[in-house]
């Protein structure tokens, strides 16, 4: 029998690459409307979404799809540039060399007798006019971009949201691009990041309240749901890896990979990387042993420092403490982004019927206060209401492969502490 001969997986499940991976994106049609739309239009674009929800893809791909240019400034390059500006600067240094500013002429003069021993430097700096970073930038696209759609990305936005001085000079930018000496390079502004109040931002800011008449947000990009991911599975590992499961074995891996991963693109391709590889090691036969390795696995690879926080809560005095461990396990459960202490409650009464007796919310609440407040928080208070959220959707992606439930006792096993058996289940 011939091998089935399969793509590497690396060229399937792609978590950290630039580009689009058409093989693998799945469709946003609506999204991709609203944002196509939005280009068309005459005002500039803020694309929101939490981190690792597919932005870049999204807007990579209608881009294409409109033959656009496009440059992205990667906000995160503040950090070491200095400012906005510097970043454009750098943008345009990529591709031409750095232009001569002055020129230095220095040469040695006999000016007579009287000082036949010795000489004098005669300097003399010529420099041009220098044209601005913003203005240097805008010409230099557009040359670039020709008669194509011109697209300016300001990637990663969050990077910047908190400096007030550092808003203001994108501010500026979008304000700039009104006069008519910038607006004939014809450039459109798309911002993204994970603010989901930038217009807000700039509505309230000082001396900039009319810069939000000049942005328009399209609906946030959002986990993807059930039937996205159900998509997802089935194409990477059905078509492209070409492995064979019963449907009852998909539908149970395409629910797991939804749970762990709550729907978040980059980290669903984590996941099946590291899932595919197991599955290779085990001359691609599918288990949910394997499923299992591939939770350890993946915890510890991927959401390392949210598992040591985790654990070190969880064995503060050593042994694990089995009823902060239910309540971890619980918080995995809960199925709204804000929750309240009855929430839980409600999980925890259904979940540990056998071995929780009346535990009183004063303690449930405690204990949530205990991990809003340690060190490392896990989770914060909602600014407005008694409710909480997770610091960082990682930590409910931990908390989901790392905590499983025995079947027998309903006592709670940590999975990285515990050889991989199938008598418990997520």
């Amino acid at each position: 029998m011939a091998s089935i001969q399969r793509p590497q997986i690396n060229q399937v499940f792609t978590p950290r690459r630039g580009t689009v991976n058409r093989d693998m994106y799945i469709e946003r049609p609506e999204l991709e409307l609203a944002l196509k739309d939005a280009l068309e239009g005459c005002l500039h674009i803020v694309l929101y979404g939490e981190s690792g929800g597919g932005k870049s893809w999204l807007y990579k791909k209608v881009l294409q799809d409109l033959s656009a240019v496009s440059t992205v400034a990667n906000c995160a390059d503040v950090a070491t540039l200095g400012t906005v500006g510097d970043v454009l600067r750098d943008l345009v240094g990529r591709d031409i060399p750095r232009s001569k500013v002055a020129e230095t002429e220095t040469k040695e003069a006999e000016v007579g007798i009287a000082i036949a021993k010795g000489g004098i430097k005669h300097t003399a700096e010529y420099a041009p006019r220098e044209v601005g970073a913003v203005e240097a930038c805008f010409s230099h696209l557009r040359k670039k971009a020709a008669d194509a759609p011109c697209i300016l990305v300001f990637d990663n936005l969050e990077s910047i949201f908190s400096s007030q001085k550092l808003m203001a000079e994108v501010g500026n930018i979008i304000t700039l691009l009104d006069d008519e000496h910038y607006s004939k390079f014809n450039i459109k502004l798309l911002l993204v990041g994970v603010p989901s109040d930038i217009r807000y931002y700039y509505q309230h800011a000082q001396n900039q309240p009319t810069i939000a008449n000049r942005l328009i947000e399209i609906p946030e990009v959002s986990r993807l749901s059930n039937e996205q991911v159900s998509a997802f599975v089935y194409k990477g590992f059905v078509e492209k890896l070409k492995i064979k499961m019963q449907d009852d074995f998909r539908h149970y891996l395409q629910e797991h990979i939804y749970f762990v991963t709550a729907g978040i693109p980059e980290r669903m391709h984590e996941y099946c990387e590291t899932l595919a590889r197991v599955f290779r090691d085990q001359n691609w036969n599918v288990s949910r042993v394997a499923v299992l390795k591939a939770d350890k696995l993946w915890m510890r690879t991927h959401l390392t420092q949210c598992y040591t926080t985790i654990d070190d809560l969880v064995h503060s005095k050593g042994n694990m403490d089995p009823g902060l461990a239910q309540v971890f396990y619980c918080l995995g459960k809960v199925p709204r982004e804000v929750f309240r202490t009855n929430d839980v409650e409600t999980v925890l009464r259904r979940e540990f019927s056998k071995s929780v007796q009346q535990t009183s919310v004063a303690l449930l609440r405690h204990l949530l206060s205990k991990l809003a407040s340690a060190k490392h928080q896990v989770i914060k208070k909602s600014t407005t209401g008694s409710g909480f959220f997770f610091a960082d959707p990682r930590f409910i992606m931990c908390i989901r492969a790392m905590f499983y439930k025995n079947l027998n006792d309903q006592s709670i096993i940590e999975l990285d502490r515990r050889a991989v058996q199938l008598e418990f289940q997520p």
